[in-house]
């Protein structure tokens, strides 16, 4: 599509199946033949039509709108066969359909290292599903060509061999039940994925059982000890371990850095320029926007217009006549949530208590305990 939403937003691909499902739709009204089938997973799409009947097809796609216009593959003349997002689908001379597992010649075929540190049950589980994949999507025919592709894949990344076979005989022993004694026509509900019983980490929550899952970094052998532990103690409880670096650590983020005053959810400080205070505020608009409102109630306040009602900073610049940094405004945290927001307004404003110009009023409402709190880790990170 040449015109539509941008990329990354949530709508899109909802918007785009339903677009497309009408498109379809309103395609087949305009041909004067039935698609065997016709199959599609977003904007990507598979269907059985005449050779000659190729044109007729897109041309009435593209019949729904002037910015819509579509591509086409057509399958190989002397093989059969074409791809289909991670399946080879091969059409045999009695008309069935036979599917084996597709990865592009230039993939990486990167996978999670050997020796990379992450728990090695995420490891092995990464294997199996992959594992899984390649069985799940070919016919049995393929098998023994693909298990070399698979052990070739592992090897690269540093897996031992007799951890492969290990792998590979506990997929195989997995109840594998997909129908492929014989070539199968091409419908998902004549595949069965797996799933390993015995993995823990696919426990279901029942009513009677649930779990509390906390996140820890991962240290190699210490968190498996630290785990068993907690196992131990806190049946109830799950460790997830993350790893220690980040991608955010090693690529720079590209994306164009948005102007501060355009920042909207946000607690910020504003510091006098005639003396030490400072006013701590919250706002769900824009910054930008909560700023000029500031500067105009102080404007009203010095011409004498509005002396009721007002900001703290303007209270402040009203009793001392002092003016404020508005261009230095800094921004202390970033949150969507209102009530949230206002909560951390109130942490800010206590943190910075003694040098503050708003109204007591502002916490009023906390009690000692987590006022005693706040003030006492402000002290000791100073």
């Amino acid at each position: 599509m040449k015109t539509g939403l941008f990329m990354g937003s949530s709508l899109a691909p909802i918007l785009v199946e339903w677009v497309l499902d009408e498109v379809i739709l309103q395609a087949l009204e305009k041909l004067d033949f039935n698609p065997q089938f016709w199959m599609a997973y977003v904007d990507d799409h598979l269907t059985s039509i005449p050779r000659n009947k190729i044109d007729m097809v897109k041309t009435a796609l593209e019949s729904f709108d002037k910015d819509i216009t579509f591509t086409y593959e057509s399958e190989d003349i002397l093989t059969n066969e074409i791809n289909y997002l991670d399946v080879t689908v091969k059409r045999n001379n009695d008309g069935q359909i036979m599917t084996n597992w597709y990865h592009k010649p230039i993939a990486s075929n990167r996978l999670l290292n050997y020796y990379s540190a992450h728990p090695i049950q995420m490891k092995f589980n990464m294997v199996k599903n992959f594992i899984r994949k390649v069985f799940t999507f070919s016919h049995k025919s393929f098998w023994n060509n693909n298990l070399i592709k698979i052990k070739n894949i592992l090897s690269k990344n540093n897996y031992p061999v007799k951890i492969i076979d290990k792998l590979i005989s506990s997929v195989k022993s997995d109840n594998f039940k997909a129908k492929t004694d014989a070539p199968q026509r091409f419908n998902l509900s004549n595949y069965s994925f797996l799933s390993n019983n015995n993995d823990r980490s696919c426990d279901k929550l029942t009513s009677n059982n649930r779990y509390i899952y906390s996140s820890k970094q991962y240290i190699p052998k210490l968190s498996e000890s630290i785990s068993k532990v907690c196992q131990y103690f806190v049946p109830e409880g799950k460790l997830a371990m993350k790893p220690t670096n980040q991608n955010s650590k090693f690529f720079v983020n590209t994306k164009k850095k948005i102007n501060k005053i355009d920042n909207s959810g946000v607690v910020y400080s504003i510091k006098c320029n005639d003396c030490t205070k400072l006013y701590v505020g919250e706002t769900i608009q824009k910054l930008g926007s909560r700023i000029d409102q500031h500067k105009n109630e102080c404007k009203k306040v010095i011409e004498g217009s509005n002396t009721k009602n007002v900001a703290a900073l303007a209270e402040h610049v009203k009793q001392y006549g002092h003016s404020f940094d508005f261009d230095g405004a800094k921004i202390l945290k970033f949150e969507r949530n209102k009530l949230k927001l206002q909560i951390q307004e109130v942490n800010q404003i206590i943190k910075n208590e003694q040098i503050v110009c708003n109204y007591k009023t502002d916490k009023k409402d906390y009690t000692n305990t987590y006022y005693n709190l706040i003030v006492n880790r402000n002290v000791q990170s100073n």
